[in-house]
């Protein structure tokens, strides 16, 4: 899929009222060339973004920056929710609003699947950082 397909999907799951259930939820969206997520996911981390406060504006570019969080993470920790077992947190610090985005990713084959997508404060992601080591 190309970005502009992504961002009217994300435009279209920001008009949705939360737990409406959409169409082929376990079809997949290509986010980059070996990262890709489902459409439940997609929704998902749209709807939860949104009761967050954040703007269509700002849901847009955290999807930017998955890619690049994914191939040159600052953190990666195994994730210790049993729901995922299996699934890292992979995380990278942007000091211009001074947030962490933070990618929950399980690898399947050779392709990254994203299931979460959330930013955090930058004092939580360095409590976290020092948890890696």
């Amino acid at each position: 899929m190309r970005k502009k397909e992504i961002y009217e999907l994300i435009r279209y799951y920001f008009g949705l009222p939360k737990g409406l259930h959409i169409l082929h939820p376990d079809a997949n969206v290509r986010v980059a060339a070996n990262v890709f997520l489902s459409r439940r996911s997609l929704k998902h981390i749209v709807e939860e973004r949104k009761i967050d406060g954040y703007s269509l504006k700002k849901i847009k570019i955290m999807f930017c920056r998955i890619q690049k969080v994914l191939k040159n993470p600052e953190l990666q920790i195994l994730n210790t929710n049993q729901k995922y077992v299996g699934s890292f947190i992979s995380g990278r610090l942007y000091q211009k609003n001074f947030e962490a985005l933070l990618v929950i990713h399980i690898t399947e084959q050779t392709k990254q699947r994203v299931i979460n997508a959330y930013y955090r404060p930058n004092s939580k992601f360095f409590k976290m950082k020092r948890k890696q080591f």
